[in-house]
């Protein structure tokens, strides 16, 4: 949250120069700017409740000038830091709608940090909005951020929303761009970090989480689509995104692996016994898609690529763990399975109020 909130809040200090022409700007009383500034120290040392105590009682009824804009935003990057993303959300929309053909820039970064506000919100609609508004005007942002990001968070809403067509097609976009920050002036160094966020947040899952909680082969799935881009930002091994990057995936295993042990078919039958049966047919089911998916990420590991020690070994020796967790599950509900009334005759289990006598 700080490193994005550094690059933006320094907003005001381009003054006027990030707008096309305007009324003049009335002269900033000396106390005012002092009040600011102080606002945005809280905001550098992530003193967030502080900051936002100092931006709202800045606020004014009717902004005009970019100081009164840059503190309506600076407010929600304050709310963005306390977790309060419906405030947060409010505070980027009104900056974003006041600062319209006055301070491009300052509407674009507004616009930008509005649907983290709905991503944080669980609207993926809006996120899409947002974005798409954002992709629009993307000339008054920082190139990485334009090419990359911006057509990464695309797709990875669009993946989470299904619409695989629209999310293919900025994943795309996102690749290109990334190919293209590396042509250009980008330092190594640079073009690793630029890669390593954008894979990123292509591959984002943290708001699967509520829109799959009952859809466990729909989480599976989505899983398989993003984890590629999680593990490409693992290798680049560049902090705190390759660790960001690692955190996701191996969250996203073991929410898949509780979503597999909760799953249970109701088939509107009275037959529990056929309820249960197809609930375990439902699990092995998901737990052979799930161990599909990370043989194909084993996959991606090449030979000697991840050295002992390495953030990329110590993840792929996790999901070995993931693994043993499924193959045990499986193991269990093909045991029970293998149960059926015969078999359960055979072993001299109580059926129908009589105990088989065992002897021969």
């Amino acid at each position: 949250m700080r490193s994005l909130i550094l690059v933006l809040v320094f907003l005001f200090a381009l003054g006027c120069s990030s707008a096309p022409k305007v009324p003049p700007q009335k002269e900033i009383a000396d106390e005012d700017l002092k009040t600011f500034n102080i606002g945005m120290k809280a905001l550098e040392d992530e003193n967030y409740s502080d900051a936002a105590k100092i931006f709202d009682k800045m606020l004014t009824d009717s902004p005009a000038t970019e100081l009164d804009l840059v503190t309506i935003y600076n407010s929600g990057a304050a709310y963005e830091g306390l977790g309060e993303c419906s405030k947060a959300a409010n505070r980027y929309r009104q900056a974003a709608r006041a600062a319209v053909k006055k301070f491009p820039r300052l509407e674009v970064e507004s616009l930008y940090r509005l649907s983290y506000a709905y991503e944080c919100l669980g609207e993926d609609q809006k996120v899409v909005a947002a974005l798409l508004d954002v992709y629009r005007r993307s000339g008054s942002m920082n190139p990485a951020v334009a090419k990359a990001e911006v057509p990464a968070r695309l797709a990875a809403a669009y993946a989470r929303l299904d619409n695989r067509e629209q999310a293919k097609k900025f994943f795309a976009i996102a690749d290109k761009g990334l190919k293209e920050l590396r042509s250009e002036t980008l330092t190594e160094r640079q073009a690793r970090t630029s890669l390593s966020k954008t894979l990123f947040f292509m591959g984002r899952m943290n708001s699967l989480d509520q829109q799959f909680a009952k859809r466990p082969a729909d989480y599976a799935e989505s899983l398989r689509t993003l984890q590629p881009f999680l593990m490409r930002s693992i290798s680049a091994d560049v902090q705190p995104w390759s660790d960001k990057s690692a955190e996701q995936l191996l969250a996203g295993y073991n929410k898949l692996l509780r979503l597999i042990e909760g799953t249970y078919v109701d088939s509107d039958s009275n037959d529990t016994g056929m309820n249960e049966r197809l609930s375990r047919e439902k699990r092995l089911s998901l737990i052979q898609y799930a161990t599909q998916s990370l043989q194909e990420l084993r996959a991606q590991k090449l030979p000697g690529r991840a050295a002992e020690g390495s953030l990329e070994s110590r993840v792929f020796r996790e999901l070995d763990e993931v693994q043993k967790r499924m193959q045990s599950m499986m193991a269990a509900a093909s045991e029970v399975q293998m149960k059926t009334p015969e078999a359960q005759k055979r072993e001299g289990l109580k059926r129908d109020g009589r105990i088989k006598d065992s002897r021969p």
